[in-house]
């Protein structure tokens, strides 16, 4: 590895990307490999024939049932480690959710990280959620306290950076509503796609979020290893866009003339998620983010200010609607 202006060339690097095989892996390992990383990704079931490239290294392993020396031993040789894993808060989990997102999210990013770092790894980046940001920017609302997923996200931030160290640099990539496709895999936005696309008057809620593409996301993780020598939390994100404008969106590459969108009344979504959180109860589940609580924040402006993607990791802030075109027709085959 050399130096030139300030970013790093590579030569020799190798990467280990834990969760290689889902949505967003599927992006990362071909980023990496563009940029001249090998990647071995690190799996709990054999991938289906042809969605890695071939220079791609498959190792199936279960980390958590093995020792921390054999897994050392494992995770030897690589410079550059990835935790792409977890779960996100379309999970609905039996009763107390808290545990649930814990165990995925926290325990098993700082064994995985801590493990890396013994074995020699230099660099590492963790996928987490823009809630973490939130939680930081809009202290006045608790989402952590209120809402078991995300204070599983804060926490696995914290703990992770908590393992940097002047030969470790760790990146915790912050991502927001994520658009694009990958082979054999379920697009998340297929139910919405088809709810817009079916009904003649689409009924929603004020407000809007941060919205990335899934190439950006990939590009963000790479040039994480690029260009930064110190620890960080960094929210990823290419637009912010109004929840309207998203929906006028999906309709035009739907090939839909635009509709008419109502705002519902954050009273009647309050009774519906109260309803939505009694049923939970009822059947013994409970959700990462707290049905009533969290109308508050649908309905706001979630928008990102922080420019540090941008600025830090050399990630340019561009149109979702490449990605998000993909994304529509991909739901509508």
């Amino acid at each position: 590895m050399f130096i030139i202006n300030a970013e790093i060339i590579f030569s020799d690097m190798k990467a280990i990307i834990l969760g290689a095989g889902g949505f967003i892996g599927y992006h990362l390992t071909r980023e990496f490999i563009k940029n001249g990383i090998d990647v071995t990704a690190l799996e709990l079931y054999e991938p289906k024939p042809g969605f890695f490239p071939k220079t791609v290294k498959v190792i199936i392993k279960d980390l958590s049932k093995i020792s921390d020396e054999q897994a050392v031993k494992l995770l030897k040789g690589y410079n550059y480690a990835v935790f792409a894993g977890g779960v996100d808060d379309r999970v609905t989990p039996k009763k107390p959710a808290y545990e649930f997102f814990y165990n995925a999210n926290v325990k098993f990013s700082v064994r995985f990280l801590a493990l890396c770092k013994k074995a020699g790894a230099k660099k590492a980046v963790v996928l987490n959620s823009y809630f973490s940001y939130f939680d930081r920017q809009m202290p006045e609302l608790n989402l952590a306290k209120n809402h078991p997923y995300i204070r599983s996200r804060v926490e696995q931030r914290q703990a992770c950076l908590a393992l940097s160290a002047k030969d470790f640099i760790v990146t915790v990539l912050e991502l927001p509503y994520i658009f694009g496709t990958a082979p054999g895999k379920k697009i998340l936005w297929e139910g919405l796609v088809k709810y817009v696309n079916s009904w003649p008057v689409i009924f929603f809620t004020s407000g809007g979020t941060a919205m990335v593409s899934v190439s950006s996301v990939a590009k963000a993780a790479v040039n994480a290893m690029k260009y930064l020598d110190k620890s960080l939390a960094i929210p990823v994100y290419s637009e912010n866009v109004e929840w309207k404008d998203w929906i006028g969106r999906i309709l035009k590459f739907s090939g839909k003339k635009p509709k008419a969108v109502i705002v519902v009344p954050k009273i009647f979504a309050k009774i519906g998620a109260f309803l939505l959180k009694l049923s939970h109860i009822i059947k013994g589940f409970e959700s990462g983010l707290e049905p009533v609580s969290y109308i508050d924040f649908q309905y706001m402006n979630s928008f990102v200010t922080d420019n540090l993607c941008e600025s830090l990791l050399k990630v340019k802030k561009e149109s979702i609607n490449k990605s998000l075109e993909e994304t529509v027709k991909g739901c509508m085959k």
